[in-house]
């Protein structure tokens, strides 16, 4: 389970108390006049809380709880979207969408089967959006009214919620962490145009780390301060990390949320209990925070300028250091007698692209089939389908729709299947995503492949429609492996330095023996007048002189062991 994940538990104690410190000139909007939208980011906001104090605050939570208006216009690029926004106008039930906004982008563009590149939300600085091929609106407050602008054009065309409203618009609308709590609610609820029940997430809930708030934080400081030509928008995480908290408190089924894919519908069960869990979270949090430190510390910045990008958890640390590349070799044992084997574990941390996608196959069937043979057959048709090898089929499942009543031998059954891929080196990921997409092309390649896996499988008698659900798309992904490694150590029951003066203290005593064994030499051999002569001593081959030299020789060889 992911230690930061989004519980009741992380939301009461550091999501919604950070929030209402980080974001507060979101949060401290009561009275705050029509038009006067972007003057509040003049940091001089002295205002209250966007609920207001009192009846007022009672008012607005009675009014939020109960999804009052959530038929107003919620996808405004202009004025010209209020009272009736043209980016509302369904021809088809139309789920409410929550994400990242890059990635709300390109689940919308793959609804609509619209390749044109997004830029990825893991870039440090963005491409402009110029570079990635993406049209300006007429009437641009900036790169990141390019943005709004492609996301509410996207959104609308494949009959999809998002909250987008856009400053462009701010003397007949307005937007603040008030309305965005409004949103959510009426999107659990199912208020929203059009929309049905359904929610679905272009970044899974499951996937979001509470405890990184504070990097993306000062990414979003650092971005916003260096450069005003890129489109970044780290920024919608910090908000959306808020609209999951939003749907923990509410949705007693929220327990749900961890296990959702990409795009899968969800629908929010909620109770009374449910709404005065969300009320009660969000004044106890801001009750919690004082005034004081609220506008002191967003005044100053918090902790946004400096902490853990650059130096710290990311980009430094252990890695490099540590326990790998220093130890017992170099130092210490000289006098080998032993080996041993040390085990080293390294992790490294890779990043590879994957194509991902759901579609629904229906099968005509002798006899119902186990689950592991039905997910052997779709993994071997895929990969068939793709030219890839079954081993880059990493994650497949397979859900039977309508399942409860047993079928009679030569009916249909519908699946839905669900897969993420491996993209090979040897294959561009763009080309993957195409054919992933043509498996459900009648008379394509890929599709004939598919369906001639499925009919040798024993048991399947027909392929009678395969479908798509969730058009195929590309992500990428971080993993990490882990490997050992064994060596060969020294080891010695002695240290180097008494090594070192055993061998000083044996080279000494030869030396000794050596000399005693000149002086009684030369005693024997010369004649006794001659060994008063020094002269002649110093003169002569072998004489004392030359064997002390010797001796002094090797014991300076000795010291320089």
């Amino acid at each position: 389970m992911l230690d930061g994940r989004l519980t009741r538990g992380m939301c009461e104690k550091r999501i919604f108390p950070d929030s209402f410190i980080f974001d507060g000139i979101d949060w401290h909007t009561y009275g705050e006049k029509q038009g006067e939208w972007l003057q509040r980011y003049s940091g001089l906001n002295q205002k209250q809380i966007c609920w207001g104090d009192g009846a007022s605050a009672d008012k607005w939570f009675d009014s939020m709880l109960a999804g009052e208006g959530c038929d107003r216009p919620w996808m405004v690029m202009s004025e010209e979207d209020v009272p009736k926004s043209r980016f509302q106008q369904y021809a088809q039930e139309a789920p409410a969408v929550m994400g990242l906004d890059p990635l709300i982008l390109e689940f919308c563009r793959n609804l609509t089967h619209d390749s044109r590149p997004v830029p990825h939300v893991d870039d440090p600085f963005w491409k402009t959006w110029e570079a990635a091929g993406m049209p300006a609106p007429e009437k641009s407050l900036g790169p990141f009214n390019t943005l709004e602008y492609n996301l509410l054009q996207a959104c609308g065309a494949a009959n999809r919620n998002i909250l987008r409203v856009s400053a462009v618009a701010q003397a007949t609308t307005s937007w603040d962490m008030c309305a965005n709590v409004e949103w959510v609610v009426c999107a659990a609820k199912g208020k929203l145009p059009n929309q049905g029940k359904t929610i679905e997430f272009s970044t899974p809930p499951g996937s979001l780390d509470g405890h990184l708030a504070p990097t993306y934080r000062e990414y979003r400081s650092n971005i916003l301060r260096s450069s005003a030509n890129y489109e970044i928008d780290m920024m919608a995480w910090t908000y959306y990390v808020n609209e999951i908290c939003f749907l923990s408190e509410l949705c007693d089924n929220a327990d749900e949320l961890w296990s959702l894919k990409r795009g899968e519908p969800w629908v929010c069960k909620h109770t009374p209990a449910g709404e005065q869990r969300l009320k009660d979270s969000l004044k106890n949090a801001y009750d919690g925070v004082s005034q004081n430190v609220v506008h002191a510390r967003m005044l100053s910045g918090g902790h946004v300028g400096g902490g853990h990008i650059g130096g710290g958890h990311i980009g430094g640390g252990h890695i490099g250091g540590g326990h790998i590349g220093g130890g017992h070799i170099g130092g210490g044992h000289i006098g080998v007698l032993s080996t041993t084997a040390t085990t080293t574990t390294t992790t490294v941390a890779s990043v590879v692209t994957k194509v991902a996608g759901t579609i629904k196959v229906v099968i005509e069937i002798q006899d119902n089939m186990t689950q592991e043979v039905l997910e052997t057959m779709f993994k071997k048709g895929i990969a068939q389908a793709l030219s890839v090898s079954i081993e880059d089929v990493v994650k497949l499942t397979v859900s039977e729709v309508g399942q409860g009543r047993r079928l009679l031998s030569n009916q249909a059954k519908q699946y839905e299947v669900s897969y993420e891929i491996i993209a090979p080196t040897s294959m561009d990921a763009d080309l993957l995503v195409e054919k992933a997409n043509r498996i459900t092309e009648a008379n394509s390649t890929e599709s004939q492949a598919f369906r001639q896996v499925l009919i040798a499988q024993d048991g399947v008698s027909k392929v009678l429609d395969v479908t798509v659900l969730i058009a195929a798309y590309k992500f990428e992904e971080q993993i990490t492996t882990t490997a050992s490694s064994k060596s060969k150590e020294p080891q010695s029951g002695m240290s180097g330095g008494v090594i070192v003066l055993i061998i000083f203290a044996v080279l000494l005593v030869l030396g000794g023996c050596l000399i005693a064994a000149g002086l009684a030499w030369r005693k024997r051999l010369a004649p006794a007048g001659a060994r008063n002569n020094t002269k002649d001593a110093r003169q002569s081959p072998g004489t004392l002189l030359r064997q002390t030299g010797a001796g002094q020789g090797e014991k300076k060889a000795v010291d320089n062991v």
